[in-house]
């Protein structure tokens, strides 16, 4: 399957019997995509990045929704990684070209405020 095909990415990741969710928009935007302006920031509005009128005008960004409020911070370069070799092996690039077009700068990852939940696994 070639992940650079699809508008969306939904990656479910489980740590410490927690999961979260990590969604990537346009993953084929990044993969040819030049550096843009966008800054991450640590809550936004994901309406504002998701809803769009034509999912392939948008920019590419990684959705990282955690109802504990916590943050996985090895999902998100372990996942850029990930990109990274497939879009070496698929398209046809080096490695360092492909973790360039999926770098901090220019895929930036948001922590949507979502719902929380008390975890009871925590409560005594």
């Amino acid at each position: 399957m070639d992940i650079f095909g699809k508008d969306y990415l939904l990656i479910p990741i489980n740590d410490a019997e927690h999961w979260t969710l990590f969604i990537i928009v346009n993953p084929s935007v990044a993969a040819t995509a030049a550096r843009h302006a966008m800054e991450p920031q640590d809550v936004v509005d994901a309406g504002a990045v998701i809803e769009m009128a034509d999912p392939r005008e948008a920019w590419p960004v990684m959705l990282h929704l955690d109802c504990l409020g916590g943050y996985h911070q090895n999902a998100g370069p372990k996942l850029r990684v990930w990109l990274a070799q497939e879009s070496a092996h698929r398209r046809k690039r080096s490695i360092a070209v492909a973790r360039g077009l999926f770098s901090a700068d220019n895929m930036p990852c948001f922590r949507p405020d979502v719902p929380r939940q008390p975890d009871s696994m925590l409560q005594p």
